[in-house]
């Protein structure tokens, strides 16, 4: 009788220590879970202000390409001009 009541008592302490385990195991995957959401996040946020950055300087040299193909119409008008009147 006391074999069997010290075995009971392991099996016991046994399957405590592997509900213990499987509880911190879970609880860490939360939290690394969580950590890497909070990352994504950030690099989600990153990106987008990365890509509006990149929009408006995209705009900005299609302006300034636009503005130099401008000039160079009014230079090379500018040049016939003044090779017809030669």
């Amino acid at each position: 009788m006391l074999i069997r009541t010290k075995l009971h008592l392991a099996l016991v302490v046994v399957a405590f220590l592997i509900a213990a385990a499987l509880f911190w195991e879970w609880r860490s995957a939360r939290q690394d879970s969580a950590r890497l959401q909070v990352q994504l996040d950030q690099a989600e946020q990153l990106f987008q202000q990365t890509s509006a950055a990149q929009q408006q300087r995209d705009k900005q040299l299609a302006l300034t390409l636009a503005q130099l193909n401008r000039l160079k119409s009014s230079v090379q008008s500018q040049h016939d001009n003044s090779s017809a009147s030669l």
